[in-house]
C-alpha cells in the first residue's frame, strides 16, 4: 500500500470517527503532517479517547520543534489544545488550532524546511 493510499484510509478513518482505525493507519505511515497530527487530535478529543493527551503533546512539539516555534505561539498551542481538550467542540478552539498550524506550515515552507513529513509533500502524494 502507498503512502498516499495509508493518508487516505486514515483521513477516511478520522471522517468517520473511528479513532482506533485512524491511529492505526497512523502508525503505518509512520509520521503525519502537522495538520493530519491536528485532526487525530481533534478526533480524539471528540471521542474523549484516553490517547488525547499524547497526541496532543506530540502535536506541541511538532508546533515547537527546532526551535521554529516562539514560546507565546508554543504556550498559544498549549492552552488551545488544553482547551479542546476539555471543549472538542468549540469551534472557537478549533479555528485557534488551525491559525497555529497555518503559520507552522506557512513558516517553514518560507524557510524551505518540512513539518514531519512534510505537507508540501503530503499534499503532492495524496
Amino acid at each position: 500500500m502507498s503512502y498516499g493510499e495509508r493518508l487516505e484510509r486514515m483521513r477516511k478513518a478520522v471522517a468517520a470517527d473511528d479513532p482506533d482505525a485512524a491511529l492505526e493507519a497512523a502508525r503505518e505511515i509512520g509520521r503525519v503532517g502537522i495538520r493530519d497530527a491536528l485532526e487525530l487530535c481533534g478526533l480524539l478529543a471528540r471521542c474523549r479517547d484516553a490517547r488525547f493527551e499524547r497526541a496532543a503533546r506530540h502535536w506541541i512539539a511538532l508546533i515547537a520543534r527546532e526551535g521554529h516555534g516562539s514560546m507565546a505561539e508554543v504556550s498559544a498551542a498549549t492552552a488551545a489544545m488544553a482547551a479542546l481538550g476539555g471543549d472538542p467542540h468549540s469551534l472557537r478552539i478549533w479555528e485557534a488550532l488551525e491559525a497555529l498550524t497555518s503559520a507552522r506550515v506557512e513558516r517553514e515552507a518560507s524557510a524551505g524546511l518540512s513539518s514531519s513529513r512534510g505537507e508540501s509533500a503530503e499534499e503532492e502524494r495524496t
